[in-house]
């Protein structure tokens, strides 16, 4: 799933759309990636003189991926409602080629609860645990 579609399944654009795709989607986990290019937003005042991806845009990145995993068994808008238990192993910087991956650990009608990780090649970067409801009002909805 390349951005384009991507941007089929959740509400993000331009430069809040992070993720670059999905490359694996079943009943019980997602795959994707991102590379981080060196000219995001997110870097321009964090660690200006050695730029370090936050750790906030990595949950962002984790979060949607699961929100398309979210979108592909619901019909209603995918939004974060918790993390929790968030670690940041490895520092991530430009041109890293980032795998992301989400593992479903419960899902209901309108909650699903997931681990998420980041690796750098082998290397485990962050990892968190997130719950993502699905809204149904219809003042989000399109």
């Amino acid at each position: 799933m390349n951005k384009a579609e991507i941007m089929q399944c959740i509400p993000h654009r331009k430069d809040m759309l992070i993720l670059d795709e999905v490359t694996y989607l079943d009943e019980k986990s997602a795959r994707g990636k991102y590379l981080i290019k060196g000219t995001e937003f997110f870097l321009n005042e964090h660690y200006p003189k050695k730029k370090i991806v936050p750790g906030t845009t990595l949950c962002e990145i984790m979060a949607q991926l699961l929100a398309v995993y979210c979108s592909q068994r619901s019909k209603g808008l995918p939004v974060l409602v918790e993390i929790s238990n968030a670690s940041f192993k490895k520092m991530v910087q430009p041109k890293d080629n980032l795998n992301v991956s989400i593992d479903v650990i419960k899902a209901s009608a309108r909650l699903v609860k997931a681990h998420g990780k980041i690796h750098l090649n082998e290397d485990l970067c962050a990892c968190a645990d997130f719950t993502v409801a699905s809204l149904f009002d219809k003042d989000f909805m399109n």
